[in-house]
């Protein structure tokens, strides 16, 4: 699989170190989206803010919530951490594997926070604070999920 993406971002985009250095949203969703294509998966990416922000924090953890009940979805979430440009910022793409009454759980390759308090948590457009350095971003949220045959 991981062949199949990096031929597929080489084929449209060209130097692949670019993935290596942080991927935008449309690309990730072209990527995501190619390789459901190519082996031909039963998944579905569903964007619910893609262009419309989430309104408030709570309405964004409720939905993610909703979304992590079924069975057989995961979460991709863009989020920032600090003050661009400071000491300590950086901006990150993650899998949230479980929203509990306090934090968001994350699966992540390069050994990420695991948890994240939702109460030092913003949203988008929010200024950083010392007690709420992490920035989510509702419209770099992508939820895939496996479709379901009728009856199911």
């Amino acid at each position: 699989m991981f062949e199949t993406i990096y031929d597929y971002y080489i084929e449209t985009y060209g130097d692949a170190t670019g993935a290596l250095y942080g991927i935008y949203r449309d690309r990730l969703n072209k990527i995501l989206c190619h390789v459901i294509d190519e082996f031909e998966l039963p998944c579905t990416v569903y964007r619910p803010w893609w262009s419309k922000k989430a309104a408030n924090l709570e309405e964004f953890i409720d939905k993610l919530r909703t979304v992590l009940n079924p069975p057989y979805s995961a979460i991709i979430l863009g989020y920032e951490h600090g003050i661009e440009g400071k000491s300590g910022y950086y901006s990150h793409w993650s899998i949230i594997k479980k929203i509990t009454e306090k934090s968001l759980l994350l699966f992540d390759s390069d050994g990420e926070n695991a948890r994240i308090s939702i109460q030092k948590c913003i949203l988008h457009d929010e200024e950083f604070s010392n007690e709420k350095p992490y920035k989510l971003f509702s419209t770099n949220t992508l939820i895939i999920s496996i479709i379901q045959e009728r009856g199911e």
